[in-house]
């Protein structure tokens, strides 16, 4: 008995030895093969080519009794200031910006949309939050929609799909992969994500309507936004409204 546990020590402790010089070398190698994106340090240092402002649509303003009788929200921390509009009295410019990582080839792009109870907020005010992207080589547009106080639901819905659509028009200026989109958002942004991802076609701008704005767009400067008109797409469907119904339920 002694024999066999003296044997079963010394087993152990070879164990123990051989663990001890192969887990650290096996650390070592996972951290040398892991991806950029996943090291916090990158996440400080990757960098993107940034564009402010640009207006992708100029919509109109619907009024929402019952989100403008609700209690004044406030204004979130760090988003963007507002700009000036250039539409017509009863419009809304809707402004998206770009933050866009070198590469000779095509990259991902992540569209992110911001989050705020649908009823306040705008995209942020700087690319703190986008440093995992930027390291894993995906540019971001970062998107403002209509929220309840500016139009009734499904407003925010069809905004998102315009700007995915401009992502689509606007691919080869700004060296956006297609097929690597991705629509990115927490909480109300989350949920429009989706809502925008599973709407139905009728949310998407007809193509007549980047034509001559896509020309607009590529005489101006880089600093400059270009307006972009879109006729208003037609309401969800009902039997669409009745799957978000039962998706709420779950």
């Amino acid at each position: 008995m002694r024999r066999w546990q003296a044997a079963f020590a010394a087993g152990s402790s070879v164990i123990g030895v051989f663990l001890a010089l192969c887990l650290p070398i096996q650390a070592q190698q996972a951290a040398v093969n892991a991806p950029a994106w996943s090291n916090p340090a990158n996440w400080k240092t990757a960098k993107a080519t940034e564009t402010d402002n640009i207006v992708y649509a100029t919509v109109p303003l619907i009024h929402n009794p019952s989100a403008a009788a609700s209690r004044d929200p406030g204004v979130p921390r760090g988003i963007r200031a507002p700009v000036p509009n250039t539409g017509p009295a009863g419009t809304m410019d809707l402004h998206l910006d770009v933050y866009r990582v070198a590469s000779s080839s095509p990259t991902p792009v992540v569209i992110q949309i911001h989050g705020g109870g649908w009823i306040r907020g705008d995209r942020p005010d700087s690319p703190r939050s986008f440093g995992p992207f930027f390291a894993a080589r995906a540019s971001v547009v970062a998107v403002q929609y209509r929220n309840a106080i500016d139009a009734p639901a499904p407003a925010a819905i069809e905004d998102v799909r315009c700007a995915m659509a401009w992502v689509t028009a606007n691919a080869k200026r700004y060296n956006f992969d297609l097929n690597r989109v991705i629509v990115w958002g927490g909480s109300a942004g989350g949920h429009l994500a989706l809502m925008a991802a599973y709407a139905p076609a009728s949310f998407t701008p007809r193509a007549n309507a980047f034509q001559n704005a896509s020309k607009s767009l590529n005489k101006n400067r880089s600093s400059q936004p270009a307006r972009l008109n879109f006729p208003r797409r037609e309401p969800l469907e009902p039997s669409f409204c009745m799957a978000l119904m039962a998706m709420w339920r779950r």
